[in-house]
């Protein structure tokens, strides 16, 4: 559910556009309307149209165009991180509840690799045991998600 304000955000290109806009209409007129708004200081002359104005609104603009992409990335790269801790913190959360109210080990996995599929996110979780044999194999014990198991030709070790 998106907020209307953050829909109708301006991007970072469309602000450096009319920094830019600005920066230009204020070189070229921006003597004439300090003047009108202040009759009776004593301006001295300089010439608004001079190119180092103008050099200095081009490369301000791409500077606060880099700094706003950057920015609009590191908050995009922030979301993405806070969202996996959130799904991490209560998929803890619910393993706990899981191990308080479980009744026996097979039951405890069971509900660990479910919940690693409704909180987690994931599409299929499973547990196995380690044997005691010369290969040191592992014997799955406990899956939940994607139909068509795999367990039936498991062999890892």
């Amino acid at each position: 559910m998106k907020n209307t304000f953050v829909s109708s955000r301006l991007n970072s290109l469309t602000i450096t556009i009319c920094y830019f806009a600005m920066g230009v209409i204020w070189s070229l007129y921006g003597n004439k309307l300090f003047v009108l708004f202040t009759p009776h200081q004593k301006i001295t002359a300089h010439n608004s149209s001079d190119p180092c104005y103008l050099f200095f609104v081009v490369v301000s603009s791409g500077l606060l165009y880099l700094l706003l992409k950057y920015w609009g990335s590191s908050q995009t790269e922030t979301r993405g991180s806070l969202l996996k801790m959130k799904h991490a913190l209560k998929s803890y959360s619910e393993f706990t509840k899981a191990m308080i109210k479980a009744e026996d080990e097979t039951a405890l996995m069971e509900d660990v690799c479910r919940l690693c599929i409704e909180v987690g996110g994931h599409r299929m979780a499973w547990v196995a045991v380690a044997e005691n044999d010369a290969q040191k194999s592992l014997k799955p014990v406990a899956h939940w998600g994607e139909k068509g198991c795999f367990f039936d030709n498991f062999h890892a070790s």
